[in-house]
């Protein structure tokens, strides 16, 4: 993949747009804050990432010419899955309607493109697919949606050259042009906010922080807490696998496993929660 990002801001404007409305999308069918980060706002393409990687793709042909696909690994599929219809939903299950679900999430997303963009674009985006495209990608962009404080799902967005180059020409050109720049800066989380590092937080960099580990928690009743002896053995609702959480504010921005450093206990980072999730942990 090339490094050269276009110049081009109506391209920009425009996957924003659609990152925004994917994320107002998932607002309204799992009935809770989505947040979108840009994680490459634009970059050049010349593929379509290893051929290996298993997922979920949907396709569209755009009225003036041209397609764009959707990209969702397995893995984040599952985890739409879930959201959408129940943390309770068991792998087997989620899988099975993994792909369906992101089909079903993109076409929605594709009407409601089609009523935010307006008619003079002509793009009226319509379902053709959901196998890999066969034409050579021009642009890429990728989002991160944080759906839960503990999950995100990436999505890749891949622009075909000939959509490209009608976009760079006509779009936010026309009446409703004011109607999208709206529509993506109108939330703070937006794809258009730039990276957590353009927030300015000079003023709290030398503050201290308390870190905590967690290996586990439960609930216990009064009379259970006031019984606890010497020689007592709690149980976590964690099992001895599964990663060691850490905590600033209360609020985990990492997971890792347990290591020792010079006699000392340490943390080997595994995981972590997004730039943005881990500057909300510091409003306390």
């Amino acid at each position: 993949m090339a490094n050269q990002q276009p110049s081009n801001s109506r391209i920009r404007e425009y996957l924003d747009l659609w990152a925004n409305i994917i994320s107002d999308r998932l607002n309204k069918l799992a009935h809770g804050p989505v947040a979108v980060q840009v994680i490459s706002r634009m970059e050049t393409s010349t593929g379509f990432g290893p051929k290996s990687e298993e997922g979920s793709w949907v396709r569209f042909a755009t009225g003036i010419g041209g397609e764009q696909a959707f990209f969702i690994s397995t893995e984040d599929a599952v985890k739409l899955s879930r959201l959408l219809h129940g943390s309770g939903t068991g792998d087997a299950a989620a899988e099975a309607d993994a792909n369906k679900t992101v089909q079903e999430v993109f076409v929605q997303a594709a009407a409601d493109f089609t009523a935010t963009a307006g008619p003079e674009d002509n793009l009226e985006p319509k379902f053709i697919g959901t196998g890999r495209p066969v034409w050579e990608g021009a642009v890429q962009a990728t989002y991160c949606l944080s759906c839960e404080p503990e999950e995100s799902l990436i999505v890749h967005i891949y622009v075909s050259a000939e959509l490209a180059s009608h976009l760079q020409s006509t779009w936010g050109t026309g009446a409703s042009a004011e109607k999208k720049r709206t529509a993506i800066s109108s939330r703070p989380s937006a794809a258009t906010a730039g990276p957590a590092s353009d927030v300015r937080l000079d003023l709290l960099m030398d503050v201290e922080l308390e870190v905590a580990l967690r290996f586990g928690q439960r609930e216990m009743l009064l009379r259970d807490i006031l019984s606890i002896a010497p020689g007592t053995v709690l149980e976590l609702d964690q099992q001895v696998q599964d990663p060691v959480e850490l905590l600033v504010g209360n609020k985990v921005v990492a997971r890792g496993e347990v290591v020792t450093v010079d006699g000392n206990y340490g943390l080997r980072i595994t995981s972590l929660a997004s730039s943005e999730e881990r500057i909300e942990s510091l409003r306390m």
